[in-house]
């Protein structure tokens, strides 16, 4: 090395020389010739072993023990290039290649297996999500005519209160006056038509059947077949109806005609149960009653399925109440002429 640079090695191309070079990468720990077998960072490079073989070699010129600092920086890159794509160390050659080929095949393996299986996850997700709204719509639905169902109640239980009033509060007080000689017993008694009969039907069956049905909806999720046994009873209103406008008469000419009459509506009207409502506020109760039914009813048909075993007796129910309810509405509609009721 003469010219101050490196001799140019020469490849190795005899049999021996290839045994030789063969032995030493096997037993030849590093260059200081401490170390450990198993250490693969204090493992040779290819350019150490094979400069110091060709030390060993007397054709050769001797290769300086310290390399340059350009030529360091590109061994210890090319080292760090081996240890980066290998499990095992900068061993160099084609073994340590072979090694890093298949740690890059078992990586992208596992990449394309993890890559394949996300369709099938979302898919999945997908079905799952459908079930699941599938489930909440009919959880909804189930919750709606429950819903239904407890205003139903509600308001039977409200309503028969109202009924109790009027039978037991104004129809009660009114009549015993009137057989003491006050007014006319038979006056009390076409104001009232067949309030009494109305009363005992809800307080004594429609609200207990209800009460029964509600505390077992979880095993039997139906009003239909109620309504519809029940459905018959309410012809009774068309009495009623038809009485009405009659009774709004003879309120307003009664309480003008008898003070007693008067003085004992008026004491009624005040008592907690009426709520500051009048008497013919009250009467109205029953003739709003029916067209409630049959709009609950409405209602709860709407919501039933198809298939449900309770859509012929609800139907059925519906039927009967809408031809009640045509005479209460016309009724209601009459209401307008009677300035008392404002």
């Amino acid at each position: 090395m003469a010219d101050g640079r490196y001799t140019e090695v020469r490849p190795v191309t005899d049999n021996a020389e290839k045994m030789q070079l063969a032995k030493f990468m096997i037993y030849t720990t590093d260059v200081s010739g401490a170390g450990d077998m198993d250490d693969c960072r204090n493992r040779l490079s290819v350019l150490d072993i094979i400069s110091k073989f060709e030390k060993n070699r007397p054709d050769l010129p001797n290769k300086p023990e310290k390399l340059t600092q350009e030529n360091a920086d590109m061994e210890n890159t090319q080292s760090q290039k081996y240890l980066d794509l290998t499990d095992f160390g900068p061993v160099g050659g084609a073994k340590s290649q072979w090694r890093g080929l298949q740690t890059f095949r078992r990586k992208a393996t596992s990449t394309r297996l993890s890559l394949a299986l996300i369709p099938l996850t979302e898919v999945e997700g997908e079905d799952q999500e459908g079930e699941g709204e599938k489930m909440k719509k009919q959880e909804t639905n189930r919750e709606k005519l429950y819903k239904i169902a407890s205003e139903l109640l509600e308001t039977e239980k409200a309503y028969v209160k109202r009924l109790q009033l009027l039978d037991q509060g104004f129809f009660f007080t009114l009549l015993q006056e009137a057989r003491l000689g006050s007014f006319p017993e038979d006056v009390v008694r076409q104001i009232f038509s067949n309030i009494s009969c109305i009363h005992q039907f809800h307080g004594g069956f429609l609200l207990p059947e209800l009460q029964r049905r509600m505390a077992e909806w979880d095993e039997n999720p139906r009003i239909g077949d109620v309504l519809q046994k029940v459905a018959p009873f309410l012809k009774m209103y068309g009495e009623y109806v038809k009485a009405f406008d009659r009774a709004m008469e003879l309120i307003n000419t009664w309480r003008e005609k008898s003070p007693r009459f008067e003085e004992l509506v008026l004491q009624l009207q005040k008592q907690e149960a009426s709520a500051n409502l009048t008497l013919q506020h009250h009467m109205l109760e029953p003739v709003q009653r029916i067209p409630r039914y049959e709009m609950l009813l409405k209602d709860y048909l709407k919501k039933l399925p198809e298939n449900s075993a309770d859509r012929p007796d609800a139907q059925k129910a519906l039927d009967i109440i809408f031809e009640a309810a045509k005479h209460s509405n016309a009724a209601i509609a009459d209401m307008v002429t009677y300035s008392c009721l404002w």
